[in-house]
């Protein structure tokens, strides 16, 4: 049974009544469906990423109770809301920052580092730099003088590994 997601192989399993679909099968569908999810969507990278091979997913297809629950899970995909990816800097809390920016007081620490550390993006500490003035002081007054008095670790640039 798929760890993440027992509970749609338990459901596709249960369809059917006398003809029910077998366990593995159902698992493998299952494992499908949640890439189909995770992916977006996109039919090809799930069935690729769920190791399905094109003329499986095609014989699944002809099966209408797998049929309706794939077109059940496009659909809402289709229609769920759009969270924006900048939406995470305004879920983050001004302690994650006060942390991270503790972090960086260690002038072996790198960005990146730190904001993974208290479970923020590198992506995320430039986005609240470039909304919050305070902030970006305080990241910038962190940042190590280099040999020829030119600050080092720009907030621009963030340490890509």
């Amino acid at each position: 049974m798929p760890k993440d997601h027992p509970k749609i192989a338990e459901a596709l399993a249960r369809q059917g009544g006398p003809d029910r679909i077998p366990a593995s099968r159902a698992a493998r569908q299952a494992d499908y469906l949640k890439a189909l999810i995770d992916g977006n969507g996109v039919v090809t990278a799930a069935w690729r990423s769920s190791a399905v091979s094109e003329s499986t997913l095609g014989r699944w297809r002809t099966d209408n109770r797998f049929a309706v629950a794939e077109q059940a899970i496009r659909e809402w995909i289709a229609h769920r809301p759009v969270v924006p990816r900048k939406a995470y800097a305004l879920r983050a809390s001004e302690n994650q920052f006060q942390r991270f920016l503790e972090l960086l007081q260690d002038a072996s620490a790198s960005i990146k580092d730190a904001a993974h550390e208290v479970g923020l993006g590198a992506s995320t500490i430039r986005y609240k730099a470039s909304r919050d003035a305070d902030f970006k002081a305080q990241l910038e007054a962190l940042r190590p003088v280099g040999h020829g008095g030119r600050r080092r670790r720009p907030i621009t640039v963030v340490d890509k590994a």
